[in-house]
């Protein structure tokens, strides 16, 4: 987000497709998830804000606003599809797939993440050669003891 609140080029391009998904698939929900705000505007809100003025009716859109890295939005985002859902279908930037799906991935125990949508634009000067470290970091941030209280029944290694 901008320093406003608003949405940036990027994070609306995730919308988009998000949008795109729902319309091939109306019976869907949408989770929105980030919990950083500017001017007490979460990320979540940003975007199901955004949705809602896509004609997204407002009863199909989840918002997690607690998580405030990628890990988190992994951890919060699989409690709610545990509870709720059959399957998900991850939509998120190139850049950040890889390290999104593995992360999800890795709370996926009843196998629901049965897709992936992207974003196609590669961002001009981004080290997608330090996605391996951020992985590397993120699994080894998810794997710590204290997480293992955030999603039940989940089987550690």
């Amino acid at each position: 987000m901008n320093n406003n609140g608003e949405l940036k080029g990027e994070a609306i391009g995730r919308l988009k497709k998000t949008l795109e998904a729902y319309k091939n698939q109306k019976n869907s929900y949408i989770i929105v998830s980030g919990g950083n705000s500017i001017n007490h505007i979460t990320e979540a809100k940003a975007m199901k804000l955004w949705l809602l003025k896509n004609n997204i009716p407002q009863h199909k859109i989840i918002e997690e606003s607690s998580s405030k890295d990628t890990v988190e939005n992994a951890i919060y985002s699989m409690k709610i599809v545990k509870k709720k859902f059959n399957s998900i279908t991850l939509i998120t930037s190139d850049s950040h797939m890889k390290r999104a799906y593995i992360l999800f991935k890795e709370l996926d125990y009843h196998n629901k993440l049965f897709s992936t949508i992207t974003f196609h634009t590669k961002k001009k000067n981004y080290d997608y050669d330090n996605e391996d470290r951020l992985i590397e970091k993120d699994l080894k941030k998810l794997r710590m003891k204290n997480y293992n209280t955030q999603i039940e029944g989940y089987k550690w290694n």
